[in-house]
């Protein structure tokens, strides 16, 4: 037997409260090197917004929206007319 490991256990004998800490210290040292990391959950990505900034100006551009629908409106039948008018 190597001079080493008898002198470890002639140690250890002599002291076995000691040993078993040390051994169980080197024990947990061991599995937490060899054991993997946890996986870094990923944050989740913000949704942007469909368009930006419209809480105070949503009943203006519904107004002009209206308006420029009826102006429509309008000129679809004076062109309707005209080409009555024509034929």
């Amino acid at each position: 037997m190597p001079v080493f490991v008898q002198s470890l256990l002639t140690w250890t004998r002599r002291r076995p409260l000691l040993a078993l800490l040390g051994s169980g210290l080197v024990g947990w040292l061991v599995y937490w090197q060899l054991t993997p990391a946890p996986p870094v959950p990923r944050s989740p990505v913000a949704k942007a917004q469909a368009v930006p900034g419209l809480g105070a100006e949503r009943a203006v551009m519904e107004k002009t929206l209206l308006d420029v629908q009826k102006e429509n409106a309008q000129l679809k039948g004076s062109l309707q007319e005209q080409q009555r008018a024509l034929t």
